[in-house]
């Protein structure tokens, strides 16, 4: 999915309109937005914003903040284990093939797991960087 469409998506959530959005879109997402339109405004925007803040991390490369990646994977854990079945196959088919195994293993985690694998996160990387000398 392109910024573009992530942009509007937020924008739509903030105004409580995602429903008439879904209708717009090709017949293979819809679920998607069906499934997003029925989150609860709130909890919806929390997701977006910590997506938004996991992106900016990884970008910055700034993945040693612990509690940010706890923060924002089990947010967004949260949210991807709520949806339907429809709207994650939509999900996954749109997933970068390496990242398909991953999205399937989240979908059976429990939330205790996804902030242990997410504190876990810095000392990981920290340890691939060193590696690679």
């Amino acid at each position: 999915m392109d910024k573009s469409t992530l942009k509007q998506i937020r924008l739509l959530a903030e105004a409580g309109d995602l429903a008439s959005f879904a209708d717009t879109q090709p017949q293979h997402l819809r679920p998607l937005f069906v499934a997003c339109g029925k989150i609860e405004k709130g909890e919806l925007l929390k997701t977006l914003e910590a997506g938004d803040k996991l992106v900016s991390a990884l970008d910055s490369g700034n993945t040693n903040d612990a509690r940010l990646l706890e923060d924002s994977f089990t947010q967004l854990h949260k949210t991807y284990k709520s949806l339907p079945a429809a709207a994650t196959d939509v999900i996954l088919s749109q997933a970068p093939r390496q990242a398909r195994t991953v999205l399937t293993v989240a979908k059976e985690l429990d939330t205790e797991s996804v902030k242990a694998i997410a504190k876990d996160i810095p000392a990981i990387v920290s340890t691939l960087s060193l590696s690679q000398f």
